[in-house]
């Protein structure tokens, strides 16, 4: 889904499945059944912001968070001690 692509997972025991770009799983087969599965998928172009940048937003998102998190912890900690 975070792709925006469809997917094509194939199982030699498992379950194999068509997911279409939103996330619907289109077609798929049951578990442990020898059987053939056809299903039609849209080629897509561009990118999403995921395949873009990846994880690294909500990473430095978080690094931000805990560094502001303690600086801000350390300011009221000299600022108590002062008094």
């Amino acid at each position: 889904l975070e792709s925006g692509r469809p997917m094509v997972r194939a199982a030699n025991t498992g379950v194999s499945a068509v997911i279409d770009h939103t996330g619907t799983v289109v077609a798929r087969t049951e578990q442990f059944v020898s059987t053939v599965l056809r299903a039609d998928i849209q080629p897509m172009q561009g990118t999403t912001p995921f395949i873009r940048f990846g994880s690294w937003p909500i990473v430095v998102m978080c690094l931000l968070i805990v560094l502001f998190s303690a600086a801000r912890s350390f300011t009221a900690r000299s600022q108590s001690g002062a008094g």
